[in-house]
């Protein structure tokens, strides 16, 4: 058993008698977003059917065709790429319904969570409060892990998730500021690496963006041509994304 194991075993059961039923035990329609699961999108990368080549994260971002076009949230939350940029992440919350966390394939299309481990922390803004440590279980229909809704921790607070990836020993871990899942426009910082006028794009190395992205190499538009006018390869920005829209709005040169 691997150290994630380990611990997740430890969490289970500590948690074992205080964890609360999962909030769509209760109520399955209340908290359920309705969307569909294929095993189309499960034969592609990032699904549980992929039977194509083993890639590099490298190979991922620069060779796989209309993979990773979409970096926005499907359903309002806080979004993440993985790490082994196969998968991508979402994070909701919510007073009643509690935590769930949607899981989607390279192409960022629904996949099943069975495969995913996961336990997060609630961490208090305030020092007097202690942090509490749930477990993410599959919902009913395999469409999101979820935790219950009472976690006892007064609010304001953030969220922490560790999660372990199928076929990595790594454990993962994505910071979620709930004021930030909630706001439209996230700012990021970078380097310019390649402009394409014409179409209104460029692409961009930039550090990890709260909320919203990993630190990565990646194309995005613009919301007016004219933003490029003065940009040129090689400038260190700080820029502006609505992350609904998955589009710059702002871009100012740094000293960086």
């Amino acid at each position: 058993m691997n150290r994630f194991r380990e611990i997740f075993a430890l969490v289970a059961t500590v948690c074992l008698f205080s964890q609360p039923a999962a909030a769509d035990a209760h109520n399955p329609m209340k908290c359920h977003i309705q969307f569909e699961l294929t095993e189309a999108a499960e034969m592609q990368l990032g699904g549980a059917l992929y039977a194509g080549p083993e890639l590099t994260p490298d190979e991922i971002m620069t060779g796989m065709k209309k993979a990773h076009q979409v970096h926005h949230p499907q359903k309002g939350g806080a979004f993440f790429m993985a790490p082994n940029k196969m998968n991508h992440l979402e994070v909701i919350y919510s007073e009643d319904c509690g935590v769930r966390i949607y899981m989607y394939n390279a192409y960022t299309v629904p996949i099943r969570v069975e495969r995913f481990l996961a336990f997060m922390e609630f961490v208090p803004h305030d020092e007097d409060q202690i942090e509490v440590i749930r477990i993410l279980q599959p919902s009913e229909h395999g469409g999101y892990l979820v935790t219950g809704a009472s976690h006892g921790v007064e609010g304001p607070f953030d969220i922490r998730l560790f999660m372990k990836f199928p076929g990595s020993d790594e454990v993962e871990m994505f910071s979620v500021k709930l004021d930030q899942a909630t706001s439209q426009l996230v700012e990021g910082t970078g380097k310019v690496i390649e402009i394409d006028r014409a179409a209104g794009r460029l692409v961009i190395d930039h550090q990890a963006i709260p909320g919203y992205m990993g630190a990565m190499t990646m194309p995005y538009a613009v919301s007016s041509p004219n933003m490029l006018d003065h940009i040129v390869p090689g400038m260190a920005i700080r820029f502006r994304v609505d992350r609904k829209k998955n589009i710059i709005v702002n871009i100012d040169p740094t000293a960086g």
